[in-house]
């Protein structure tokens, strides 16, 4: 399974980081997971600090 922008464990990641309750270093590396949320958070324009 390899993880989208538009799945919803990435789109629920993406809130929680926008809300505060979590940074993007506590994105689990499962997967594509953390790529996948750094795309929509790059799209958003937010600074997130990996490549």
């Amino acid at each position: 399974m390899m993880f989208t922008r538009t799945s919803g464990i990435v789109k629920t990641w993406v809130a929680m980081i926008l809300i505060g309750v979590y940074s993007f270093d506590d994105v689990p590396r499962l997967l594509n997971l953390r790529a996948a949320v750094a795309e929509v958070l790059d799209l958003i324009g937010i600074p997130h600090g990996e490549e």
